[in-house]
C-alpha cells in the first residue's frame, strides 16, 4: 500500500465518519430529523483532505503534521464512532434517513485502519525525523509513486475500472484497495433496494478507488524509474535542511481547529441573532436549516482554499491564518459565555436575555456546544504566537 492508496483510505475514512458523526448530532438532538447536519460533516471532512494534498502538492511540512493528527485522531475514534453508530441504529436511528448518509461508508471502510496503521510504523514520508534518502517514492516527483517489484501490473480499462473497481485494483497488485473498493461495491449493492442515495456514495468512493487504481498501472508502464542520483538531488531542491525543521507547537492543530470553531462560532450565532422572531421549535428550527444552507456555502468557498494557502506560510497564509485564529477563537469564548449566561439567566450589562421556553430546548445542545469547543479556542489562540517562524520554515 503506498502514498496513494493511504490517501484514499484517508479521503474515505474522514469524509465518512464526519458526516456520521454529523447524523449521529442531529438524531440525538432531533430523533427522526436529519436535517444537513451530515452534509455539513462531509464538508468538513473534504476541508481537511487538503492536507495530504498540500504537502505531496504545496511541498508544506506543517500540513504533514496536520496530517500525522487526522490519522492517529481516525486510529482512537473511528471505532468507538462505530460502536455508538450501532447502539443508535438499535435503539431507532434508522428512522433518521440522513444518518445514513455515510454510516454504511464508515463500517465498510473500517477495515482501512490497519493500512493506516501500518503506514503510521512503516512509511519514512510521514516521519518528520527520517532522512529523505529513506522515504517511499511520492507523486510528483517519482512519477505515479507506484513501486516496480514483483509481477508487473496490469493496466485495466476505465469502463471497467469504474464498473468493477476490486479488479482494476487487484490488477494493479494494491490488494487492501481491492479489498476496500470490494466492501464498498458490495455495500452499494445490499443499498441499493432500501437506500439508493447512500448506495450511490458507496459505488462513487469504490469508483474512485478503481480509477486511480487503472491509472496508477497504466502510468506505470510509462517509461523507467527515474535514477536515484538525479531524485535525491530533486528531493534535496524541493526539501533543504530549513523545510524539514518541525512546525511550530500547537501550529497544526490550530489549523485543525479553525474550521471547526467556524462551524461552532456560526450555528451559535446564527441561532442567537434569530432569536427575536422565534416563537417556536419550528421556527427556531427552520432559522437554523436556512443558515445551514449559508454555512455549506461558506465551508465550500472560503474555507477549502483558505485551508490550501495557510500552511505555506506566506505572509498572506500568516495573517489569514492570525485573523481566523483571534476571531473565531475569541468569538467562541463570548459565545460561550452569552450562552451560559442565557441558560443560567444570568443579566448581562444588566440586560436579561428571554428566551421562549420553546426554544430554550434547542439552545442547550448549541450551549454544551459551546462549552465543549473552548478547548478548540484555546488551541487556535495559542498557535498564533508561534506562526510567526512558518514562513522561514516552509521557505525555499
Amino acid at each position: 500500500m503506498g502514498i496513494s492508496g493511504l490517501n484514499a483510505i484517508f479521503f474515505c475514512l474522514i469524509t465518512a465518519d464526519l458526516g456520521t458523526l454529523g447524523g449521529l448530532a442531529a438524531w440525538i438532538g432531533d430523533p427522526g430529523a436529519g436535517g444537513l447536519l451530515p452534509v455539513v460533516g462531509i464538508a468538513l471532512g473534504i476541508i481537511y483532505c487538503c492536507f495530504p494534498l498540500q504537502f505531496l502538492d504545496g511541498r508544506a511540512t506543517l500540513a504533514l503534521s496536520g496530517y500525522r493528527i487526522l490519522l492517529r485522531a481516525l486510529l482512537v475514534l473511528h471505532v468507538p464512532l462505530a460502536i455508538l453508530l450501532l447502539l443508535a441504529l438499535h435503539a431507532g436511528a434508522d428512522s433518521a434517513g440522513d444518518l445514513f448518509l455515510t454510516a454504511p461508508v464508515s463500517i465498510l471502510a473500517t477495515p482501512g485502519l490497519y493500512v493506516i496503521w501500518r503506514a503510521l510504523v512503516s512509511l519514512r514520508w510521514l516521519d518528520p525525523a527520517a532522512p529523505i534518502e529513506t522515504w517511499e517514492a511520492m507523486p510528483g516527483i517519482d512519477g505515479t509513486a507506484m513501486s516496480t517489484d514483483g509481477p508487473p501490473k496490469q493496466a485495466t480499462p476505465m469502463a471497467v475500472a469504474l464498473t468493477l473497481p476490486f479488479v482494476a485494483a487487484w490488477r494493479a497488485r494494491q490488494t487492501a484497495m481491492a479489498a476496500c473498493a470490494g466492501l464498498l461495491w458490495l455495500g452499494a449493492l445490499a443499498l441499493a433496494p432500501v437506500a439508493p442515495w447512500q448506495a450511490l456514495l458507496a459505488f462513487c468512493l469504490a469508483a474512485g478507488i478503481g480509477q486511480r487504481a487503472a491509472a496508477g498501472a497504466t502510468g506505470a508502464t510509462d517509461g523507467p524509474p527515474e535514477p536515484a542520483t538525479d531524485r535525491m538531488a530533486t528531493l534535496r531542491a524541493i526539501f533543504p535542511p530549513a523545510r524539514l525543521v518541525p512546525a511550530p507547537a500547537f501550529a497544526a492543530a490550530g489549523l485543525l481547529a479553525l474550521p471547526c470553531l467556524f462551524i461552532i462560532d456560526f450555528t451559535a450565532l446564527g441561532a442567537f441573532l434569530a432569536l427575536p422572531g422565534v416563537d417556536s421549535v419550528a421556527s427556531l428550527r427552520a432559522a437554523l436549516g436556512a443558515n445551514e444552507l449559508v454555512l455549506l456555502l461558506l465551508l465550500a468557498l472560503a474555507f477549502i482554499p483558505a485551508m490550501f494557502f495557510m500552511p505555506l506560510g506566506t505572509p498572506a497564509g500568516k495573517l489569514t491564518f492570525r485573523l481566523a485564529a483571534l476571531g473565531l477563537g475569541l468569538g467562541e469564548i463570548g459565545l460561550a459565555g452569552l450562552y451560559a449566561a442565557i441558560g443560567f439567566h444570568i443579566a448581562v450589562g444588566g440586560i436579561g436575555i428571554v428566551v421562549p421556553q420553546a426554544a430554550a430546548t434547542m439552545l442547550r445542545p448549541i450551549m454544551v456546544l459551546l462549552l465543549g469547543g473552548l478547548m478548540l479556542a484555546l488551541v487556535a489562540l495559542r498557535a498564533v504566537p508561534g506562526f510567526g517562524g512558518v514562513a522561514n520554515l516552509l521557505a525555499d
